[in-house]
C-alpha cells in the first residue's frame, strides 16, 4: 500500500454471508501495515471497543414492539448513532479505519432482527440519510443455498428476500458499493479487494458544503483547517456562512472528491513550503483567467496559514503579470508592503506563484485606515515610474499588526494616476460592501482635508480631484452589473457640469 489507509468500511449482508471471516481477514491485513482500528458491532459506543453482544441463533425468535416504543426506540438510537459517529468515530477515521459490522440499514433491512415495527421503518430510513455515510459499503452476498449451509439461520427464502433487499437499499446511499461474492472469493482475495476499494473511496479531499457562487473549495483530510482562511469573506452573509461551513467540515458534513489538481503532491513537493494542510479555492472558469479556471492554495502547518498559491494556464495573463511586477517591486521602495515572493515557475504546462502568507491579516475599511491608504497610494505613485494597483479594494488592501499589505496585482500597470486606486477602493466599500453611499465616496474623494486631496498634497499635485475620479469612472471596468447604478448616482453627486473633465 502506498500509504496506510484510512476511512470507515460498513460490512453488510443476510447471516452466513461471511461478515465476520472477511472482516477479520481484512483486520489482518490492517495490522500487517499498523493500521489503528476501530471495529463496531450494531451499537457504537464512546470508548471505540467492539462490545459484540450475545450470539443469537434465533434471529427471528422474538416479535416486533408495537409501533410507538419502536418510533421511540429508532429516534434514541438514532442520537447515539449520531453523536458517536460525529464525535468518535469521524476523528477515528482520520487516523485508522473503522469497520462495522450490523449497522443501521440492518434494520431497515431485517427489521423483525432488530423488533421494529415495519411502521417505523420509514422514519429510520429518512434518519438515515442525517448519519455520517462510511467511506465503502461492503456488500457480501452468494448463493443463498450455500449461505443457509454455512449458518442455517435463515431459511433459503429469507437469505434470497434480504440480498434482494441489500440492493434496493444499497441504491439509495451516499458514497460507493462494493459487492463481493463470498462464496466464490476467498476471504484473503475479499480483503486485497476492500483494501483496494478503500484506497480508490476514501480520497484525502472534502468540498465545503456551502461557498459562494463561483467558488469551490476543496479542503484535504489532514483536518488542519487553517489553510480555508486563504478565503476571507468581506460581505455580510459570506461572513456568516464561512465559519458554518469550516464547521460542517470539521464535523465531516463534506462529499468526498478527488484531487482538484492533478499531480497536486508533486507540485507541492517543489514548494520551499513545509505543508500540514491544503485548501484549494477554485475561481470559475472565466475570461480573464485565459477561459479557464483559476486555482488559489492555502498552505498550512501548526494551525497557521503559511503561504498562498496561486495556479493558472499558460494563457493567463493576469497571473503572468503579477509575477513581473511582484518581482520588480521588490526592488524598489514599496517592498515592504508587498507579501514576500517564494517561488515562481511552470508546473506540468501550468503557470504557479507562490507567496508568503500574511497571517492574521484582515480585510481594510477607509474608516480605520484613512492614512495607510494614502501611504500605499503615494508610494506606488512615487516611485520612478509611477504604477496603480488596478484592483486596489477591501479585499486586496490588508490590515496587518497596523500596517497595510498589498495582494493580488494582476491588474497593477505603470500609470500616473494618483486617485484611480482610492477611487476604485471607496467605490467597491459603497457597492460591493454597502458601508458607503454614493455621497460620502465623493467626499472622501474630493472634499478639502479627504483622502483624495491628502494624496495630491502629499505627492505635490494640483490636479483637479473631480476630474480625476471622472476619469477613473470612464475607464474602469465594471464589478459587477448592479455597480453601473452606483457609478452613475456618484457621478451625480460629482455634479452633473462636470460629468466630462475639460
Amino acid at each position: 500500500m502506498s500509504r496506510p489507509p484510512r476511512g470507515t468500511v460498513h460490512f453488510v449482508g443476510p447471516d452466513g454471508v461471511g461478515k465476520s471471516t472477511v472482516g477479520d481477514a481484512f483486520l489482518g491485513r490492517l495490522a500487517d501495515a499498523n493500521v489503528d482500528v476501530v471495529r463496531t458491532h450494531w451499537r457504537p459506543n464512546w470508548s471505540g471497543s467492539d462490545k459484540g453482544g450475545p450470539i443469537v441463533t434465533d434471529p427471528h425468535g422474538e416479535t416486533a414492539r408495537p409501533l410507538v416504543p419502536s418510533i421511540a426506540k429508532v429516534a434514541i438510537l438514532f442520537g447515539q448513532f449520531l453523536a458517536v459517529g460525529r464525535l468518535r468515530l469521524g476523528p477515528r477515521a482520520k487516523e485508522g479505519v473503522v469497520v462495522g459490522e450490523r449497522v443501521w440499514q440492518d434494520q431497515l433491512v431485517d427489521p423483525l432482527r432488530y423488533r421494529v415495527h415495519p411502521g417505523a421503518v420509514p422514519l429510520a430510513r429518512v434518519l438515515s440519510r442525517f448519519l455520517p455515510a462510511p467511506d465503502l459499503f461492503v456488500l457480501l452476498y452468494g448463493d443463498p443455498q450455500a449461505i443457509h449451509d454455512r449458518k442455517p439461520e435463515l431459511p433459503v427464502e429469507e437469505i434470497e428476500a434480504q440480498l434482494t433487499s441489500w440492493r434496493r437499499e444499497l441504491t439509495h446511499v451516499k458514497g460507493p458499493v462494493l459487492a463481493l461474492d463470498t462464496v466464490e472469493t476467498a476471504p484473503a482475495d475479499c480483503a486485497q479487494r476492500i483494501l483496494d476499494a478503500l484506497a480508490d473511496a476514501s480520497g484525502d479531499w472534502r468540498v465545503a458544503p456551502v461557498t459562494p457562487d463561483r467558488l469551490t473549495v476543496h479542503v484535504d483530510r489532514a483536518g488542519d483547517l487553517a489553510a480555508t482562511s486563504v478565503y476571507k469573506p468581506l460581505r455580510p452573509r459570506a461572513k456568516v456562512v464561512a465559519p458554518i461551513s469550516r464547521a460542517l467540515l470539521r464535523l465531516g458534513f463534506a462529499r468526498k472528491a478527488a484531487p482538484p489538481i492533478d499531480e497536486l503532491d508533486d507540485l507541492l513537493d517543489q514548494l520551499p513550503v513545509e505543508v500540514e494542510g491544503t485548501a484549494v479555492l477554485t475561481m470559475q472558469a472565466e475570461r480573464r483567467y485565459g477561459g479557464h479556471a483559476r486555482h488559489i492554495l492555502g498552505l498550512s502547518r501548526d494551525g497557521e496559514l503559511q503561504a498562498v498559491v496561486k495556479v493558472g494556464p499558460m494563457t493567463d495573463d493576469g497571473l503572468a503579470n503579477e509575477i513581473d511586477v511582484l518581482d520588480r517591486l521588490h526592488r524598489t521602495s514599496v517592498a515592504n508592503v508587498l507579501p514576500r515572493l517564494l517561488w515562481h515557475g511552470e508546473h506540468k504546462g501550468r503557470r504557479v506563484l507562490c507567496i508568503d502568507a500574511l497571517r492574521n491579516a484582515e480585510p481594510s475599511s477607509s474608516a480605520h485606515d484613512g492614512d495607510h491608504l494614502v501611504d500605499a497610494i503615494v508610494r506606488l505613485q512615487g516611485l520612478d515610474t509611477p504604477m496603480i494597483h488596478g484592483d486596489f479594494a477591501p479585499w486586496n488592501v490588508l490590515r496587518r499588526a497596523g500596517a497595510l499589505a498589498l495582494i493580488d496585482l494582476e491588474d497593477a500597470r505603470p500609470e500616473r494616476q494618483p486617485l484611480f486606486d482610492l477611487a476604485h477602493y471607496l467605490i467597491g466599500e459603497g457597492e460591493l460592501l454597502e458601508l458607503l453611499e454614493p455621497a460620502d465616496v465623493v467626499r472622501q474623494l474630493t472634499a478639502p482635508g479627504s483622502l483624495g486631496r491628502r494624496v495630491l498634497d502629499q505627492l505635490g499635485l494640483d490636479d483637479d480631484p473631480v476630474a480625476l475620479v471622472l476619469d477613473y469612472l470612464d475607464r474602469a471596468e465594471t464589478i459587477l452589473d448592479q455597480q453601473d447604478t452606483f457609478r452613475r448616482q456618484v457621478r451625480h453627486a460629482l455634479g452633473e457640469s462636470r460629468r466630462k473633465p475639460s
